[in-house]
């Protein structure tokens, strides 16, 4: 999968600004690697509520992050 629709997912994501996101790509290695550890993994960012943690699992951002990407290739944006 395109690293865009991580990236683009975890913007999705309620309570995940800027600088949680940056902790969050940080602390795991890219924006894929936040999708694909663990909860323990999570824990250990500062600001990370189990609530966020909760969302992260959720496969509708990243559905709604490949419709985005889907849309900017197709629009050629």
């Amino acid at each position: 999968m395109d690293e865009r629709i991580y990236q683009i997912a975890l913007t999705l994501i309620p309570g995940i600004g800027s600088v949680t996101g940056r902790r969050l790509i940080h602390l795991c290695g890219s924006s894929e690697a936040v999708f694909r550890d663990g909860q323990s993994a999570l824990k250990k960012v500062k600001g990370i509520t189990h609530q966020i943690i909760q969302e992260i699992a959720k496969p509708v951002y990243l559905r709604r992050a490949e419709k985005e990407v889907a849309f900017i290739e197709n629009k050629r944006i």
